[in-house]
């Protein structure tokens, strides 16, 4: 990570946290609550802000940072609506920017049960914030974002590595999305029909151009879906 982006996003961090810490008055909670609630505030490397809520979020300190006129144009919240395992309770425990392009994800939060679910505001002219988007799951988010390779750690303890840097999140062979283009001009090659003999087989005995079009359509809807 270069030393900018972590200067951007440790600046950043500490401004949302200013007004987290202002809501009810940083010097009178115990050291663990500011430390829970610290750790549902998160920064990638492109200055977007998330925010975690959760069991052990401040509900007010959250809708104050969501109220702010504080320089951030958008944020994302991303909430645990099912899960309840306080281990899993902060922002942090389960989601993590490993480089300016990589964002890890906890293996849990890929269970139905315990996902989380993303809410996105942007700033409007009268600089109040406003839901864009709401409800999205947080790994499809991500992808969608177009920022990030996004990889689900294989468990607690890979996670755990990549989120502190001590480990590189290992390169993928595959991306995050696939372009599928439907087969509608789909026909025979006339030319390699003429020496290949299971072409010729299907020609004597099977369907027609237009039933073989129809056959080929049928299996790419299935397939997209």
């Amino acid at each position: 990570m270069r030393r900018e982006d972590a200067a951007l996003r440790h600046d950043l961090e500490e401004a949302v946290w200013s007004i987290v810490a202002a809501t009810f008055g940083e010097e009178k909670e115990p050291s663990e609550a500011r430390t829970s609630m610290r750790d549902d505030v998160l920064v990638d490397n492109h200055g977007v802000v998330y925010l975690g809520s959760g069991i052990a979020s401040n509900e007010a300190a959250l809708s104050m940072v969501i109220n702010s006129a504080a320089a951030w144009s958008a944020l994302v919240v991303v909430r645990d609506v099912w899960d309840k395992d306080p281990g899993l309770a902060s922002l942090r425990s389960v989601l993590a920017f490993n480089s300016a392009d990589v964002a890890v994800v906890h293996p849990a939060v890929v269970d139905p049960l315990k996902r989380r679910l993303v809410d996105v505001y942007h700033r409007n002219t009268q600089q109040a914030f406003t839901r864009a988007a709401h409800d999205v799951e947080l790994v499809s988010f991500l992808r969608r974002q177009g920022k990030y390779r996004v990889h689900v750690a294989k468990d607690a303890s890979e996670f755990a590595r990549l989120a502190s840097g001590e480990d590189a999140a290992p390169a993928h062979q595959s991306t995050n999305s696939v372009l599928m283009v439907a087969p509608t001009a789909f026909a025979k090659n006339i030319q390699a029909a003429q020496d290949n003999f299971f072409m010729l087989q299907q020609e004597e005995g099977g369907d027609s151009a237009q039933q073989l079009q129809r056959t080929v359509l049928r299996e790419y809807s299935a397939l997209h879906q």
